[in-house]
């Protein structure tokens, strides 16, 4: 009894042990040096390769030796219902030896390695159907940060500070204006009255 109950207990304790994620740090380090971007998407493996059953599989890239990404989803189901599933994760800018293991779901591992030029602030999209690993190309990119918000925000800022400037110099003229009409109308007032 005691038996079962420990092995549950490390079944649920391990059970997101699997799941590898970069660390924070290891993103904002990635990000302060010079990097790209890749977008993978994960279609509907080969029916040979994937035994029937067969729901999670696993895919990890590395990139350089080092793992960017390893999750799990049913991807078959997921492309069979037109929406294939897909990833996008800041890797290192220039040549990159990617290795992508496909596994959980077959019997052995399937695993790619590919070169890779990624320029800076480009996203290169890669597509796995099962058995190979297409580049499709890459293309600028530039997500939006922290600080390009800021940016934005504070241009905004500084758009309505000169509009409310601009509104309060009318403002200020239209007074002048009304002020100076007042006064000829009284002086000529004035005139008329005087013998």
């Amino acid at each position: 009894m005691h038996t079962k109950f420990l092995a549950l207990f490390m079944l649920v304790l391990c059970s997101g042990c699997s799941k590898a994620e970069i660390s924070d740090a290891r993103i904002s380090h990635l990000m302060a040096r010079d990097h790209g971007w890749i977008d993978l998407t994960v279609k509907t493996p080969q029916p040979s390769t994937t035994p029937s059953g067969a729901h999670d599989c696993g895919v990890s890239v590395a990139v350089n030796g080092e793992t960017l990404l390893r999750e799990s989803a049913n991807f078959i189901d997921a492309d069979r219902k037109g929406s294939p599933v897909g990833y996008r994760f800041p890797a290192p800018a220039g040549k990159l030896d990617v290795e992508l293991i496909y596994s959980l779901c077959l019997a052995q591992p399937f695993v790619i390695k590919q070169s890779l030029n990624l320029p800076k602030d480009h996203l290169a999209k890669l597509t796995f159907d099962g058995r190979s690993l297409a580049f499709d190309g890459d293309s600028p990119y530039n997500p939006s940060s922290l600080e390009s918000l800021h940016a934005q925000l504070e241009d905004m800022r500084r758009g309505a500070a000169d509009a409310d400037h601009r509104m309060s110099t009318m403002s200020a003229l239209v007074l002048l204006c009304l002020a100076l009409n007042v006064l000829v109308l009284c002086l000529l007032m004035l005139r008329r009255r005087a013998p």
